[in-house]
């Protein structure tokens, strides 16, 4: 086995944040890297958490991690307003990156940081996981071998409670730092749908904040909103197919992720009661003519459960399933990449492109 990777990330704590409850554990489980450093807040909570993970550099500012010359990789996760600044700082070392989505907060910081690391030849992965979900893998390649023949017309819904943001977050408030509903749970949704179907040659769109006011858990006055909690998008993709999306961050229970796609000889349902980025798939389906013995012969009026191949797992039984698996996979893409020389996807220019799209849906809207 080649040597092993040495990762720095920013946002590790075990307790808290994306960075901690996934990417760490899906460093820890893939044998290519070695958690070699990791940058907190502040030294204490820095010390704390290396003293947790067994981590044997551990610095309270992000520049010390990132000049640390034995660092090979450096991974950004933490919150979305942060991810300029600290991405443009590793790009401009020369490390290889790998940055949570969103990319940034506007199109202006992901365009920058797309040209750096292209300017310098420097390797980048962004966060959106959903793409490498077995399910989502499984559902492209049944739409691809024509399980539901032409595609004819999508429907994708996701509506999560948002609860805890309006008692517990202050900052996710603020539309401009580039975390919320449109940004995030339409960002990987969208991304997934098109991953599976194709990209869109027209579209309309809303956009828009249905609770005005937060309830935060530290304070007695509520908090204007400005960032959306509804996205609505309907249009046409270059394949013919017609589509509609709504996505909404609710404030009582709500089901969670959909997304349904009939064709001219089939259907196929998939679902989840999480964020599909996460895991957690199941795919119903089912068509006209006979389909493979492994799903055993059904009729047009009925959807049997079609199991996902485990094939499409390509890290360790050690990664448990949920949040750290879909993170892992991009982990090996990124790995492969950095040994072989060849270029991965998702990368910084995919990140743009779609960065790009959530922006036009947004004015759309206007």
């Amino acid at each position: 086995m080649k040597k092993r990777i040495k990762v720095g990330i920013i946002g590790a704590n075990p307790d808290y944040g994306w960075g901690g409850r996934a990417h760490v554990p899906a460093i820890l489980g893939l044998p290519e890297y070695e958690l070699f450093a990791i940058a907190s807040s502040n030294q204490e909570s820095a010390n704390v958490t290396a003293e947790k993970l067994g981590v044997s550099f551990p610095y309270g500012n992000y520049k010390d991690l990132i000049a640390n010359p034995d660092v090979e990789l450096v991974s950004v996760t933490v919150k979305a307003p942060l991810h300029y600044e600290m991405t443009m700082a590793s790009l401009e070392a020369g490390k290889p990156t790998f940055t949570e989505w969103p990319l940034g907060a506007n199109v202006r910081e992901v365009i920058k940081m797309k040209e750096l690391a292209e300017k310098k030849a420097i390797p980048t992965m962004v966060g959106l996981q959903a793409r490498v979900s077995p399910g989502i893998k499984h559902l492209r390649h049944l739409i691809d071998s024509g399980f539901i023949g032409d595609p004819l017309t999508c429907s994708m819904t996701m509506f999560l409670t948002n609860r805890p943001r309006f008692i517990d977050s202050a900052w996710g408030a603020d539309k401009t730092n580039g975390a919320n509903t449109l940004s995030i749970h339409a960002g990987h949704s969208i991304d997934a749908l098109c991953y599976c179907l194709g990209s869109f040659s027209e579209f309309s769109s809303y956009v828009r904040t249905q609770v005005p006011y937060w309830n935060l858990r530290d304070s007695d006055s509520p908090i204007h909103v400005t960032s959306p909690d509804n996205v609505v998008v309907s249009g046409i993709l270059q394949n013919g197919c017609i589509v509609s999306i709504h996505i909404a961050s609710t404030r009582s229970p709500a089901p969670g992720w959909r997304m349904e796609v009939y064709g001219t000889q089939g259907t196929l349902v998939a679902t989840s009661t999480l964020m599909l980025q996460y895991g957690d798939i199941k795919i119903r389906g089912a068509n006209l003519e006979e389909v493979p013995d492994s799903y055993t012969y059904v009729g047009a009026d009925s959807l049997i459960d079609i199991p996902i191949p485990n094939s499409y797992r390509n890290i360790p039984d050690t990664i448990p399933y949920g949040w750290a698996s879909n993170i892992a996979e991009l982990y090996r893409i990124f790995s492969n990449g950095l040994n072989t020389g060849v270029p991965v996807e998702p990368d910084f220019g995919i990140a743009l492109k779609h960065h790009e799209f959530l922006d036009a849906i947004e004015k759309s809207s206007r």
